[in-house]
């Protein structure tokens, strides 16, 4: 595997260091430790479960854990991430969420694209927490590689696809999703309404409506529309409401 560029859109990173000890119980009252990622170095609360990871590839990866690790310690405070007693604390995340991305990063593989397939075998859903937390913490190179593994994955959920682009800024998503939902036979549902918005629902089905001609160029009306093979590539970029991010 090898990463490229980007230049994601950052925002709070949720870690925080405690000024005492950072433990918050679960519906059964226990703090537990994670059954995959707890081996050595610094020790990570997220939720209600530790994680015991090597600090080295969180710092190689995001400048937030380099400077966040580089932070000196009070002359009187204990250092969080050395026990279980007193972590490093992360919130505002899920614990299902960072083990989607110590998936990617530990053990480090070999990184040949031969075996990228079968070292990195998550879902969309799985992918979508590492695009999440490798966003939120500047990790640009993880967020490249997700980016590009996604890809193909999306393909046939364009609505997801928008979806995606906009919340993690992800611009080479937006225009061919949009092309999609415009050109498949498909209509735009309710449930798909919800969720890509009324405003952008309704700015889809017009540029759609523009496409419903028969071979001599007069309105027909259909029982179904079928594909449509034209490119509305323009005609989306012109909407302020579709293009927005």
């Amino acid at each position: 595997m090898e990463y490229s560029d980007a230049k994601p859109h950052r925002c709070d990173t949720g870690i925080s260091l405690s000024s005492g000890t950072s433990r918050a119980p679960n519906s059964s009252g226990k703090i537990v430790r994670d059954n995959t990622y707890y081996c050595h170095d610094v020790i990570i609360l997220v939720e209600d479960c530790l994680f015991k990871v090597p600090h080295r590839y969180l710092i190689q990866e995001s400048e937030f854990f380099q400077q966040m690790f580089q932070l000196p310690a009070g002359q009187t405070s204990v250092v969080d991430g050395l026990t279980d007693e007193q972590p490093l604390r992360i919130e505002f995340i899920k614990k299902h969420e960072f083990r989607q991305l110590l998936k990617i990063l530990y053990p480090r593989p070999s990184f040949r694209p031969s075996d990228d397939d079968e070292v990195f075998n998550l879902t969309l859903d799985e992918w979508t927490s590492v695009l999440k937390l490798s966003t939120m913490w500047g990790m640009d190179r993880v967020r490249a590689f997700t980016i590009s593994k996604m890809g193909i994955l999306l393909k046939s959920n364009p609505v997801t696809q928008v979806i995606l682009a906009r919340e993690y800024h992800v611009d080479q998503w937006l225009l061919p999703g949009l092309n999609m939902l415009v050109k498949r036979a498909e209509m735009i549902t309710t449930h798909e309404v919800e969720l890509l918005g009324v405003d952008s629902a309704l700015e889809i089905m017009k540029i759609r409506e523009c496409a419903q001609v028969n071979n001599y160029g007069s309105h027909v009306l259909l029982d179904e529309r079928g594909y449509v093979d034209v490119d509305p590539t323009e005609r989306i970029k012109e909407s302020s409401v579709l293009m927005k991010k």
